[in-house]
């Protein structure tokens, strides 16, 4: 199941372009680890990872509950500031897009207005599995042993134990895909269906994560690739 986290949002302090000094931290400025619950309902949950002068200071969730739980998460930059014309300074500092204003992030849980720059998001873990790995996981999903080339067919062997040891006998091949930030997973999926020469229905993504697999939530399983091993 793809999950578009539609918004990201966080804290970070930036550099007075000016004088070109970091922005002292507020009285009562965020602790890191402080969980973030955003006010419009269904936006995923933040927490603030500092430091306020850095990139990557946000995290996100998949809870929206005010919890910061669930096994989505992704790494964002946002600023404090009191405007959004501030804003915009702070995050071209950053290396932001210029022509991308920066996006408030509402919520009641900080001291301060934070700003998600426009700075591609990206998982926190982005570490490829290495050849020959045994997923491990919890639950009752069958253990999955990573065969390498992301770009590859079949590059999962798909064994019948599922006690996380990749020792039953290899059942089926799938194939998956690698993707680095937030984005259309599917459409890999598809196109390497197409490569496969495979009918439809078209192949979707699950992150495999999301299934209690132990891996970088950047590692997709194409569904409707899995076939009889050779």
């Amino acid at each position: 199941m793809t999950r578009h986290l539609t918004i990201a949002l966080a804290t970070i302090s930036l550099l007075v372009l000016a004088g070109g000094c970091i922005d002292p931290p507020p009285p009562g400025g965020l602790p890191v680890g402080t969980c973030l619950d955003l006010v419009t309902p269904f936006d995923p949950d933040i927490t603030y990872e500092g430091p306020r002068d850095g990139i990557d200071n946000i995290g996100i969730w998949g809870s929206t509950d005010g919890s910061c739980t669930g096994t989505f998460r992704f790494l964002a930059t946002a600023v404090f500031a009191d405007d959004v014309a501030t804003a915009q300074v702070r995050c071209d500092a950053r290396g932001g897009a210029v022509d991308q204003a920066p996006r408030l992030i509402r919520t009641d849980d900080s001291p301060e207005t934070l700003w998600l720059c426009a700075i591609p998001m990206h998982f926190a873990d982005e570490d490829q599995p290495a050849v020959g790995d045994c997923l491990a996981h919890v639950g009752t999903e069958r253990d999955i042993t990573y065969l390498g080339g992301i770009d590859d067919l079949d590059n999962l062997a798909v064994h019948e134990s599922t006690d996380g040891s990749c020792d039953g006998s290899v059942s089926s091949s799938a194939t998956a895909v690698w993707l680095a930030i937030p984005g259309p997973a599917d459409d890999l999926c598809v196109d390497r269906q197409h490569d496969a020469g495979a009918p439809d229905p078209a192949w979707t993504a699950t992150q495999l994560v999301a299934l209690g697999y132990s891996v970088s939530g950047g590692l997709w399983r194409c569904d409707g690739s899995e076939h009889p091993a050779a």
